[in-house]
C-alpha cells in the first residue's frame, strides 16, 4: 500500500449544497497523491450518498453523530 503524501481533512455536516464544487475541485487538482478524510457529524441530508458517489478520489468517510 502506498501511502499518499498530502492528508486533506474536510469535516461536514448536510453540506450537500456545497461538496459538488470541492468534488470537482479536488478532482482537478494537477497532483492526485492525496487522501481525502471527511468526518461526517451525521448528515440527514445527501452528504453521504455524494461522498460514495466521488470515485476516482481516494477518500475515506467516517460518519456518526457529535455532540457539537
Amino acid at each position: 500500500m502506498v501511502k499518499s503524501t498530502i492528508s486533506i481533512i474536510t469535516a461536514t455536516f448536510n453540506e450537500e449544497l456545497n461538496l459538488p464544487g470541492l468534488i470537482t475541485s479536488l478532482r482537478d487538482q494537477t497532483d492526485q497523491d492525496f487522501e481525502w478524510v471527511v468526518a461526517d457529524g451525521g448528515s440527514s441530508d445527501s452528504t453521504l450518498s455524494l461522498l460514495k458517489s466521488a470515485h476516482g478520489l481516494h477518500v475515506t468517510v467516517l460518519s456518526r453523530p457529535d455532540f457539537g
